[in-house]
């Protein structure tokens, strides 16, 4: 699923809030604005228990972070970078740091044919799911696609 506008941005936001019961300000705004708390700055404060491989770049227009005002236990991001490594390198990377932070490998589904992997981590005592996407670009760049969210 690939969240490109900000209304459904907007709209995915305001849902997870009223079912876990942080809605107090949330609500759709003029000009599709998102609600307080959200921006696009991914702060390693924030989400320290999700590792970032160096030398990759951000993609903004692609990004967001949300954690609720109101409960910060609550997060919801979407996360891509851009770089030059290995797709099986930075799979490798991601088993590796996310398990070594307490995050549990749920799945893990590869395809030859578009040259990507998708992994999904579930960090149970947080009620967290990271789903992962490690995609071979045509330019030969590797696209990391990382969305959090609760379960």
């Amino acid at each position: 699923m690939k969240i490109s506008s900000l209304p459904v941005v907007a709209a995915l936001i305001s849902m997870a809030c009223l079912a876990l019961g942080c809605a107090g300000n949330v609500k759709f705004l003029p000009e599709h604005k998102l609600p307080p708390g959200c921006g696009e700055d991914w702060t390693q404060e924030a989400f320290s228990d999700i590792d970032l491989p160096q030398g990759y770049t951000v993609l903004p227009d692609e990004s967001f972070t949300y954690i609720c005002p109101w409960w910060e236990s609550i997060r919801i991001g979407r996360l891509v970078l851009l770089g030059d490594t290995r797709r099986d390198t930075m799979v490798r990377f991601y088993t590796t740091a996310l398990e070594s932070m307490g995050w549990t490998r749920v799945k893990e589904i590869s395809s030859e044919y578009v040259d990507s992997t998708t992994l999904e981590f579930r960090k149970p005592e947080r009620g967290e799911v990271i789903i992962l996407k490690v995609i071979r670009t045509p330019l030969n760049k590797i696209k990391i696609d990382l969305l959090l969210k609760p379960e």
